[in-house]
């Protein structure tokens, strides 16, 4: 028999629908392999970590707050700021070119507390801003050393919040915190709700792990001298997005980095009405992912391909009723595995309501963000507010 022929004949055998299955069935348990272990080495240290965060005399801090157009919250939430106790503060507004009454507010309210201060960012032909712009002309008016981030449309859980992220700054130079949404009625809500917890916990998981790679601007904390030294957000300024976990992402390592979760420095916001708001809201946010360090793309990357990787091949497994018995032990292990510790991080979260989401988020999850991938290679903008 001639040489190519038996080439041939090995070659289709090895790609025969039997092989190509055993494959397949093989990359589904390995997937599913992944994900138990980040649940039990990443998610499980989130669900056992207790905030050692020491209360003892915070040195001073200045809050930050970006702000275009935010007249009603600024009303709902600058008492909740100026009210925080056990620590010197100043508050600073960078008002990004805003054309509601928010500009007059702002000067009466600093005759009203000594601690507000102001900056404002007319608008121009010529140069736009955004909210890098804003944050950097707010962080350049800070007086002191240690800064604490949030944005306008956010309220904190207690009076001791700022004191909490300011004291965590005694011993770090960058503090994490979480920020979920508003509880309010009807099933996007729990949808959005569910999501943002799904991101907090992995990105304070990875924190907690010593691999820290971002925050969100909603609530962190981190030294001056870490803007300044690393010229602000001069590494991403081309794309509107990117202030929190970009600049996070270039700055922070295993030791100057620490986590707090503490109920008490929750910070909520509410959460967007319409799925087409929060569509445009993460598809800006994903405009950053391509932008991080090597070692946390590849870490993410795996993460996300051993999910999709995991569900796809058990539907696939399953149609094709290959091993199916050992899919199915293989599979409700994972499923298992990661309920429990959704279940605890809820629980630790206080957010035990959206325990039926994480039922069938894992299938959302893997038709939703590629969606908004598809969307965004068409569509480019990804303005901070329209």
């Amino acid at each position: 028999m001639a040489l190519h022929a038996i080439f041939l004949r090995y070659f289709w055998r090895m790609f025969s629908l039997s092989n190509i299955l055993e494959i397949a069935f093989w990359v589904f348990v390995v997937a599913s392999a992944l994900q138990v272990v980040y649940a039990l080495v990443f998610q499980l240290r989130f669900v056992l970590f207790k905030d050692k965060t020491s209360l003892g005399e915070p040195e001073p801090v200045s809050v930050i707050i970006a702000s275009r157009n935010e007249e009603d919250n600024l009303k709902a939430h600058l008492p909740l700021w100026m009210e925080q106790e056990g620590v010197d503060f100043e508050l600073i507004i960078a008002d990004d070119c805003s054309v509601d009454e928010t500009p007059y507010l702002l000067k009466e309210w600093v005759k009203q507390y000594p601690r507000l201060k102001y900056t404002r960012i007319e608008e121009s032909r010529t140069f736009e801003g955004g909210k890098k712009f804003a944050l950097t002309m707010g962080i350049k008016a800070a007086k002191n050393e240690n800064l604490v981030f949030t944005d306008a449309d956010c309220k904190p859980t207690s009076k001791h919040w700022l004191r909490t992220m300011a004291s965590a700054l005694n011993n770090r130079k960058i503090v994490l915190g979480y920020a979920p949404f508003t509880k309010e009625g009807g099933f996007l809500n729990k949808l959005i709700r569910f999501d943002a917890f799904a991101i907090g916990v992995q990105y304070l998981s990875f924190a907690i792990n010593h691999i820290p790679y971002m925050g969100v601007g909603r609530n962190m904390a981190y030294k001056s001298f870490l803007f300044f030294d690393n010229k602000g957000f001069s590494r991403h300024y081309d794309i509107k997005s990117g202030d929190d976990d970009l600049f996070i992402n270039s700055v922070a390592n295993s030791s100057n980095t620490c986590v707090v979760l503490n109920p008490e420095t929750y910070m909520y916001s509410a959460a967007k009405p319409s799925f087409s708001e929060w569509f445009t809201q993460k598809k800006r946010h994903l405009s950053t992912a391509g932008r991080y360090k090597a070692l946390h793309l590849f870490l993410l990357g795996l993460l996300s391909i051993s999910q999709y990787l995991s569900i796809g091949l058990f539907v696939a497994l399953l149609i094709a009723q290959w091993r199916w018995q050992e899919v199915l032990i293989v599979f409700g292990i994972k499923f298992f595995v990661q309920q429990l510790i959704t279940l605890l991080a809820l629980r630790k979260t206080k957010e035990l309501d959206l325990w039926p989401i994480s039922f069938f988020y894992e299938f959302f999850h893997i038709v939703f963000y590629p969606s908004i991938v598809i969307v965004r290679i068409i569509d480019k903008s990804n303005a901070w507010k329209k």
